[in-house]
């Protein structure tokens, strides 16, 4: 029998091998279905597959489960710091799944779902049992303070035991998994709620799970769904005269006061309106707003006037080769230059440097004090002109050259542009860039050097 830690590393050996792509058709599809589109679109020689959904799925699912594997079991680690980096983790957990069904874009539970499950059941499970220190490790009773995070450990647990009873009918019983039980439900706490309005925004409708009639719910959801429309309901604005009969009702000057008051108010509120919009799209400023492609130098030359410049013509895939100037002669010579494969950022406005037309910028990683200097490389079998994606991140159309230099968008992402300490390159630690042939990476794979 294989326990639950046991069960984990069994997962993540799957990795990478070709035994995975073939547990991801039915019933199994531990790749979101996703590994046959990649495949299909590699044999086809798409060249726009770097940016498909199915690509940033796969890439998802390897960053969710690296996080998977730092999660250490209860008994390996019962300190006061490690219980609070769980609660950290589920409070995360439980905003990221607030309009979410699972970690990646998929149907039903990937390989990541399960990995990230039961790497927190231990932790959940450990508190339910009587004789261990309620100290020791977070709060049982998740389904209250985290309910998104229950609703989705109660899914990915029941998926895992129908592909388990597959699996039995099958095998002998004697190789079957066993899996850690989901904590206790109290009766006095109503099952988490998820559902999805396609013509609403998820902020919108927030879940609630305090206690609520069946046609109260009701009537706020039909009502959410007419286009977000208030509840027709009597107010003093309306009310200001009221016939009944042959009479009118007049209003106080007080009540006519704070019909006034209640107007301006709501002039004002809508104002307003137009002023957090930008403010949210300066906040969600991402590394997609660059466009950085896979190229090849195929000419180089020393600057005639500048004792540190290359010029360079270089191959990005489009119908003419790009002119670029590089400060790199005091750490690569002509022949290291020539035919290199690069990364090259597109969208920076052409500028004049000593008498040369130079149409963007190649990427090298450096050391803090910029003494060491390394190319920042696609793996060999990229494609030449295709697009960089950050996996985890909305890869929408890079910005136009005019706005990243007025907006100094560059400026702004540079400090989290970066590589890891397995010297792959990096956004924020998290987001790894990609290409359809896998990580981009520092020559010598520098560690923690800032990318430009």
């Amino acid at each position: 029998m294989l326990r639950s830690s046991k069960w984990r590393r069994c997962l993540r050996s799957l990795c990478g091998m070709s035994l995975l792509n073939a547990l991801d058709e039915t019933p199994y599809y531990l790749l979101g279905g996703c590994s046959e589109s990649v495949n299909t679109n590699n044999d086809n020689n798409d060249n726009n597959n770097s940016s498909s959904p199915s690509c940033l799925v796969l890439a998802a699912i390897g960053s969710w489960m690296s996080l998977a594997s730092t999660i250490v079991t209860p008994s390996a680690d019962s300190s006061s710091s490690s219980v609070d980096k769980m609660d950290s983790l589920l409070s995360y957990l439980n905003t990221y799944l607030t309009n979410r069904c699972f970690l990646t874009a998929s149907p039903q539970p990937t390989i990541a779902d399960y990995d990230m499950a039961f790497s927190i059941l231990p932790h959940v499970n450990s508190n339910v049992n009587s004789n261990v220190n309620s100290n020791s490790n977070v709060n049982s009773n998740i389904a209250d303070k985290y309910p998104n995070v229950n609703r989705w450990l109660s899914v990915c647990h029941s998926a895992a035991t129908h592909l388990n009873s597959i699996s039995n009918n099958n095998t002998s019983s004697s190789s079957s998994i066993v899996l850690p039980s989901l904590p206790s439900i109290s009766s006095s706490t109503n099952a988490s709620v998820f559902f999805h309005f396609p013509s609403a925004t998820p902020s919108t409708y927030v879940p609630t799970y305090a206690s609520t009639s069946a046609s109260t719910y009701a009537s706020t959801s039909t009502s959410a769904q007419n286009d977000n429309k208030k509840p027709v309901t009597t107010t003093i604005a309306t009310a200001a005269t009221t016939n009944i009969g042959d009479n009118k009702k007049e209003l106080t000057d007080e009540e006519k006061k704070a019909v006034a008051e209640k107007r301006a108010k709501n002039k004002k509120e809508k104002k307003k309106k137009a002023g957090p919009v930008a403010v949210i799209a300066e906040e969600e400023l991402t590394i997609a707003a660059l466009d950085i492609r896979v190229g090849v130098i195929v000419k180089v030359w020393e600057h005639p006037d500048a004792e540190k410049l290359y010029c360079e013509e270089i191959n990005v895939g489009e119908q003419n080769v790009r002119q670029i100037a590089s400060g790199l002669r005091p750490f690569y010579n002509l022949e290291q230059m020539l035919n290199r494969r690069v990364l090259v950022l597109c969208n920076l406005k052409k500028r004049n440097l000593l008498g040369f037309p130079s149409h963007g910028m190649v990427l090298c990683a450096s050391n803090h004090d910029h003494t060491q200097v390394q190319f920042v490389v696609p793996p060999t079998n990229a494609k030449i002109g295709e697009r960089v994606i950050f996996d985890s991140v909305h890869m929408a159309e890079p910005q136009p050259e005019n706005k990243v230099a007025k907006k100094k968008i560059l400026e702004k992402l540079a400090p989290d542009f970066m590589t890891n300490d397995n010297g792959i390159v990096t956004w924020k630690q998290t987001h790894t860039a990609m290409t359809s042939a896998g990580p981009c990476h520092a020559l010598q794979h520098m560690p923690n050097a800032h990318v430009s």
